[in-house]
């Protein structure tokens, strides 16, 4: 079978009945069709056995949704698309963005949503670090300026703590503290009664709205209640499973798009710490549910910031489809407006790295 990103699926089943070749080809306008020899094809509306077959193994690995098209969302910068060598977003693929604590998630999340909202597009924030407001207050009338007056609307949900955000997303949960001092946390959950058989919070709104995409901004902040100590990881990555299950499973069911952002605690590029092997916080859940990881750092040089970088952000590729991790990285300069792109391979670009960087990103 071939798999790449989109394009043309196929593969050959030996039966009973003989020799079959069931296809899937995804258009450049995102329609789906399917043929088989054994005599389905769009015309019977009947999916035979081995296109079922067939749709499952690429809906495991692309999350293809055979009764609509892919839904594509542009950015603001050209800096998501060229690192992705793709469109920034769309409603198959959840997008999660990695930056230790003040390098500017929740400004880049900002500006991704005004611009969304001057696309047209409704969208829901969900802010569980508390600061969007005042961040809205501080740069709304600036993104506003710059890509003009939102035709959208947006949509602020505020939800701190683990029991609230689970109970938008339609789970009663929480984390039960060790019955001894230096035990771990386990982590509870269970559907919430109020959902059960119905739509939930999270869903109401979504429907009710017509929200076109969705970000959480921060899933780290919501597990801040739980040590981040290793005997304490199991109960974290069960929780961030479940929150990660479920913004996956309205992005399907509701045709949106969708990023999460999340805190590092440490620099993975760091190759000297003891931690960097582990890349992102959040383990097997959040590659398993994220399609593309980024991470956002600045360069350093023992330790320091210069100060003829320090307003640029690189965003090295963990993560995608069709790239090796950590393979590609591009550029952002932050200035009083917002973020903005740096060209790949320019001078600009490169004084963002150090030569052995440079050097494992191919660029001379």
């Amino acid at each position: 079978m071939q798999c790449p990103r989109l394009g043309y699926y196929d593969k050959v089943y030996q039966g009973n009945t003989g020799t079959h070749v069931a296809s899937i080809y995804v258009n450049r306008d995102n329609s789906v069709e399917f043929n088989c020899s054994c005599g389905y094809n769009l015309f019977t509306g009947k999916i035979c056995k081995h296109l079922k077959d067939l749709l499952k193994e690429v809906d495991e690995v692309y999350k293809i949704n055979v009764n609509k098209g892919i839904r594509e969302f542009d950015s603001s910068i050209e800096t998501i698309p060229e690192l992705l060598q793709d469109k920034a977003y769309n409603d198959n693929q959840l997008l999660s963005i990695y930056a230790r604590a003040g390098k500017g998630k929740t400004l880049f999340v900002l500006q991704e949503a005004t611009y969304f909202l001057s696309q047209g597009y409704n969208v829901l924030i969900i802010d569980t670090e508390g600061s969007l407001n005042k961040m809205i207050s501080a740069w709304g009338d600036i993104f506003e300026e710059r890509f003009g007056e939102g035709k959208g609307e947006l949509f602020v949900e505020i939800h701190q703590k683990v029991p609230s955000l689970l109970k938008f997303l339609g789970y009663d949960g929480r984390f039960i503290p060790p019955k001894k001092k230096g035990g771990k946390f386990t982590f509870s959950y269970t559907k919430d009664a109020s959902s059960e058989n119905k739509l939930t919070p999270i869903e109401l709104l979504v429907k009710k709205n017509k929200i076109d995409f969705v970000i959480l901004d921060s899933l780290t902040s919501a597990l801040e209640d739980v040590p981040t100590t290793s005997q304490n990881f199991p109960a974290r990555a069960d929780c961030t499973k479940l929150i990660l299950r479920e913004i996956n499973r309205v992005m399907n069911d509701y045709n949106v798009g969708a990023m999460v952002t999340h805190h590092t605690s440490w620099n993975p590029m760091d190759t000297l710490s003891k931690e960097s092997d582990n890349m992102i916080v959040g383990g097997k859940a959040v590659k398993h549910y994220s399609k593309s990881i980024i991470y956002m750092d600045m360069r350093q040089h023992m330790g320091k910031i210069k100060d003829d970088v320090k307003n640029y952000r690189r965003f090295w590729l963990v993560r995608a489809p069709n790239f090796p991790d950590w393979s590609r990285a591009s550029v952002a300069r932050i200035d009083d407006t917002g973020f903005h792109y740096v060209k790949m391979g320019s001078e600009e670009y490169k004084k963002c790295f150090n030569n052995g960087e440079l050097l494992r990103l191919g660029i001379k």
